[in-house]
């Protein structure tokens, strides 16, 4: 069944990702963001989805379109601040969600997606996340049915330092002493955002694993460019209309990855458990910060190993560059000697040549002058 869905934020870095998808698969999509429509992007898919221009705070511009919305997905967040023009963690991250559910609730709006974070990025403010938890906060409130995805550090083309970042991540995940988690490409979580917004049973707090099982591998063919098959939804029923038994007997009335996530009423910020029974975390685990170290020191040392490659081949050049030299100096040396030579030469055969001619002028002159002389002694 096809949604129509409002997606705040629709221009930006996963936003824009939530419209491609969407579109992709059918649903109406309608993207609020400050400049409408990205000036960049001419591909098929954005002339399906309907770019509206407007300030997220200024909801008179915008209320009327939520008619007739089934879900909405909230894209809206900054991680750099600019207080003199009032973009402030705490305005963008935390009101602006506070703001759009209470609009999607008024407007009977049943489902509301938020994109949140499970960590603050490196070298962000810690309000970046209290003000993310904010917002968190606020949408529970609301009578809706939300779904709140907490990614952690999201990579993508649009972000080239995410990508790097990512690889050597990835890369230092492969270690079995290192216990890394490796950031998300934007087409998972933009994936996961869909299926949260148009499928039922995909409530509460969403966390990275929980991303990851949303977006499977189907979130691979929107990367690559393929067409893409519909994951089924688990909740849904099959066959004769009957939900299928588990290995117990027993039916799920849930995706197995989501059974007992739900959120205790009384302590809403609490991070959701798995299983009844917390298991303890290994010693030897490190924590999100140090992870984050680690990540660090990967790319510091990808970064000292280019550093150190690039002095490598000026040493060499400074090296080379004398006997380059001494090379060059000789063969313009010995150029000049023969260009010096061959101008000696030259020079010999013309004034040996002006000489003669010199010399037999002077003879004829002399002839002449002896028989002038002769001629008027014997007068």
């Amino acid at each position: 069944m096809k949604s129509r869905l409002f997606v705040t934020g629709g221009s930006g870095f996963i936003g824009s990702e939530v419209c491609r998808i969407a579109a992709d698969q059918g649903h109406e999509v309608w993207s609020l963001s400050r400049s409408g429509r990205p000036e960049h992007l001419d591909e098929a898919w954005a002339d399906q989805v309907n770019w509206l221009a407007g300030d997220v705070f200024l909801t008179d511009e915008w209320r009327h379109h939520l008619e007739g919305v089934d879900a909405v997905i909230h894209c809206v967040g900054i991680i750099r601040e600019d207080p003199d023009e009032g973009v402030t963690f705490e305005r963008v991250n935390g009101d602006a969600a506070d703001i759009v559910s209470w609009e999607a609730e008024q407007a009977g709006i049943e489902r509301f997606v938020f994109l949140s974070a499970a960590e603050k990025p490196p070298l962000v403010s810690e309000r970046y996340l209290e003000a993310k938890r904010t917002g968190e906060a606020a949408i529970r409130t609301k009578d809706l049915k939300e779904a709140i995805l907490r990614p952690n550090l999201v990579r993508g083309p649009e972000r080239p330092a995410t990508m790097v970042l990512g690889a050597l991540l990835d890369a230092a995940d492969t270690l079995p002493w290192l216990d890394i988690e490796a950031p998300l490409r934007v087409e998972q979580v933009a994936y996961a955002a869909v299926r949260a917004a148009t499928e039922e049973g995909y409530e509460g707090t969403i966390g990275v694993d929980l991303i990851e099982y949303l977006a499977n591998d189907d979130w691979k063919a929107y990367k690559n460019g393929e067409t893409p098959v519909a994951l089924p939804n688990p909740n849904t029923p099959s066959g004769d209309g009957a939900a299928s038994a588990s290995a117990d007997g027993t039916v799920p009335t849930e995706p197995p990855l989501l059974q007992g996530f739900a959120l205790p009423s009384e302590d809403p910020t609490l991070e959701p458990v798995a299983s009844p029974t917390p298991v303890a975390p290994s010693p030897s685990a490190p924590s999100r910060d140090r992870r984050w170290v680690l990540g660090g020191v990967a790319l510091g040392l990808g970064v000292a190993a280019g550093v150190g490659l690039l002095l490598w081949r000026s040493h060499q050049r400074q090296r080379t560059l004398p006997q380059r030299t001494a090379r060059q100096l000789q063969a313009y040396s010995d150029r000049a000697y023969r260009e010096l030579k061959g101008l000696s030469e030259e020079s010999y055969d013309q004034l040996r040549h002006v000489s003669e001619q010199a010399f037999d002028q002077l003879k004829v002159i002399g002839e002449r002058a002896y028989k002038d002389l002769l001629a008027r002694i014997q007068r």
